[in-house]
């Protein structure tokens, strides 16, 4: 009986070693999730939409809270814009306004950006008020922050 005993325990010694060897093999935890601190600041965009050749060039940005944040449109007042934080995603909507790409026309914005090699990268969709409903158009931006 003391023979069975012997390798039964060095058994365990061992598989409990191993075990250990194996927790530390383990990848380490990925980062925390972005913050509205994270994106603070303000941004310079170029804006593509789809079937248009010219980019639209912008600002946006705000404090490291939901309330503050603005969009600016070349010759325009600066709008406020409502932002939030969902995963590792800047998600921000512009009230309606006069489209720059249609004259007359109201659109909305919605866009959601992840910051990627110090820049924040990702897609729009408008909303565009046509005659008879919505039209829907996507596009992409790229913002380098400027502040």
């Amino acid at each position: 009986m003391r023979r069975a005993a012997v390798p039964t325990s060095v058994l365990l010694v061992l598989l409990a070693c191993g075990r250990a060897e194996r927790q530390a093999e383990a990848p380490p935890p990925p980062p925390p999730p972005p913050t509205l601190a994270d994106f603070a600041g303000t941004w310079r965009s170029a804006s593509v939409m789809e079937g248009s050749p010219d980019s639209i060039v912008s600002e946006f940005g705000g404090p490291a809270a939901e309330y503050g944040w603005q969009l600016t449109l070349p010759g325009r007042d600066p709008m406020p814009m409502q932002v939030w934080v969902q995963g590792d995603s800047l998600i921000a909507v512009s009230p309606k306004y006069e489209s720059i790409l249609r004259k007359g026309v109201a659109v909305q914005l919605r866009s959601a950006g992840v910051l990627k090699d110090g820049r924040l990268v990702g897609k729009l969709l408008a909303t565009y008020d046509s005659t008879g409903g919505q039209a829907l158009v996507q596009g992409t931006f790229t913002a380098e922050r400027v502040e």
